[in-house]
């Protein structure tokens, strides 16, 4: 799954509705009070903090939990992506970083349009 830089977790073309719940579930022990963690070191991507793994678990639980809960109570895609829209997450702060706002706002809807699809093909 892919990081996809500082300003949005992505959740990638090649994502599948299991691997992007087991990956949150992994960040959520992450940022557990008990883990103590000061710099991560990823691959592909610009050092993080424990802060930056807790906005990226708050992102990605809220858009998979909200969105199942919203497909479930019959709402379109289209009211999905009105409630979900970039601005609900605008106090995520670093992630919302690198002067790119219109590839960040391309990256959210993908990932709307992504879980939305995960969860047509999970029915």
């Amino acid at each position: 799954m892919s990081q996809g830089g500082r300003w949005l977790p992505d959740f990638g073309d090649k994502a599948t509705l299991s691997s992007i719940r087991r990956y949150t579930s992994v960040l959520k022990e992450l940022v557990n009070d008990v883990v103590q963690i000061d710099t991560v070191i990823p691959c592909h991507d610009a050092f993080a903090t424990k802060q930056d793994l807790q906005a990226k678990y708050d992102y990605m639980s809220d858009m998979l939990a909200g969105i199942t809960e919203a497909k479930q109570k019959g709402l379109s895609l289209q009211q999905v992506k009105e409630r979900f829209s970039l601005e609900r997450y605008a106090r995520l702060g670093r992630l919302w970083l690198g002067g790119q706002p219109e590839k960040v706002r391309e990256k959210h809807q993908n990932n709307i349009d992504r879980i939305w699809n995960y969860l047509l093909q999970d029915d």
